[in-house]
């Protein structure tokens, strides 16, 4: 006879892929929370920051350091769990060179750097 897993649960993404995975808002991917260990959907928030501070600056300097406000600004997308909406996982910015970092309990947190190869 074949055996049959008890605690079988539904496929979840690694929390170091979300910043690979395509997300779509009508069925976002299911991760394994590690605060409330559960399997659930995350919920995505983008957050832009100094693009304001920028263009206030290049108003006041001169039109050639508009390009800045473009540039340097500093974009990230945090990932909360759907249940107990802990933050499980932080994507900086690709112009940074920074990557993705995946919180724990206990204030345990890993980083995932950009790839730089093909």
């Amino acid at each position: 006879m074949g055996q049959t897993a008890l605690n079988a649960e539904p496929l979840a993404t690694p929390l170091q892929m979300l910043g690979n995975v395509q997300f779509d808002p009508s069925s976002p991917p299911k991760v394994k929370c590690p605060f409330c260990r559960q399997v659930t959907t995350v919920e995505r928030e983008e957050v832009r920051k100094g693009t304001e501070l920028w263009r206030n600056l290049c108003c006041i300097l001169s039109a050639p350091f508009c390009f800045c406000s473009y540039v340097y600004c500093w974009d990230y997308v945090d990932f909360f769990c759907a249940d107990c909406h802990s933050k499980v996982a932080c994507q900086e910015s690709e112009r940074t060179g920074s990557g993705l970092v995946v919180y724990g309990p206990g204030g345990q947190t890993q980083m995932y750097h950009w790839s730089t190869t093909a």
